[in-house]
């Protein structure tokens, strides 16, 4: 394991420990950590009174066309292999053939209605960017729109154990497990002022973005030194060009920090 694949091990820990802080415990109306200034008890709400469901379709891979023509979906197993998360406009989505579609708009939630397993019951993906087209919401899936509420907040909350549990609790199914709207729409939660809610995100998003770069940097520091091998391996001299591995590493440090500052200025 190198050195970065470890950093991006802690990283995700780190992560899921505050996802479940930030968040406050089953009983509670605060979370164990907080934002200095803030002391107002989060107000318990239900997730069909923060939302308006739109339309889904049942498009299924079978739909699906190689060539560009203005129109993308949202297929389930899409969200549940992290192809669709937080889509932008560098997300690569299906495209599909056009139609009369209800689409999706900037800040929609899109969450499955089935999985293979408990964990993965309404996993969520969040539009934070469109792509360069229409997007629909495709096989297995529920399409949210939050109302006066930070949709990546929603999407986050959605990751903590308290959500996990309700799907433990309200999902049905042997093989295949599923959640229907009437129930997840009874999932209760407690929610802070937007103001709040933009800085629990801000914190959760920065360390997606540290994740990110590290990840980068390990599958960068993977190819460079993939392609060191090979280039010392041909001729005898594997132990002069010793030096050549010494400048991939260095090639690989100044990818993480320009990465990590296109990420600080958005340029991503």
């Amino acid at each position: 394991m190198t050195v970065n694949q470890r950093k991006v091990n802690l990283l995700k820990k780190k992560k899921t420990a505050y996802l479940q802080k930030l968040f406050p415990k089953t009983g509670s109306n605060i979370p164990e950590l907080r934002f200095k200034g803030y002391i107002d008890a989060w107000e318990k709400r239900q997730l069909g009174n923060v939302v308006d469901k739109i339309k889904s379709y049942s498009l299924s891979r079978n739909v699906e066309y190689n060539e560009s023509t203005g129109y993308k979906y949202v297929h389930y197993g899409d969200i549940h292999t992290g192809k669709a998360d937080i889509i932008n406009k560098k997300s690569v989505l299906p495209n599909i053939k056009p139609s009369q579609y209800t689409t999706l708009s900037v800040n929609d939630l899109i969450v499955t209605d089935a999985s293979e397993d408990y964990q993965g019951i309404a996993s969520p993906a969040v539009i934070q960017e469109l792509p360069d087209a229409n997007l629909v919401a495709g096989l297995h899936t529920i399409a949210l729109r939050p109302q006066a509420t930070n949709a990546t907040f929603l999407y986050y909350l959605l990751h903590t154990n308290n959500f996990k549990h309700f799907g433990y609790r309200t999902g049905t199914g042997l093989k295949v497990f599923g959640i229907s709207w009437p129930n997840l729409s009874k999932f209760e939660f407690n929610l802070p002022s937007l103001e709040e809610q933009d800085k629990v995100v801000d914190l959760l998003r920065f360390l997606d973005n540290l994740i990110t770069v590290n990840q980068r940097l390990n599958q960068k520091s993977i190819i460079l030194l993939s392609n060191y091998i090979y280039a010392v391996k041909k001729p005898p001299e594997l132990a002069d060009d010793l030096h050549l591995l010494f400048i991939c590493i260095i090639f690989c440090y100044l990818y993480n920090v320009l990465d990590y500052y296109k990420l600080q200025n958005n340029k991503l």
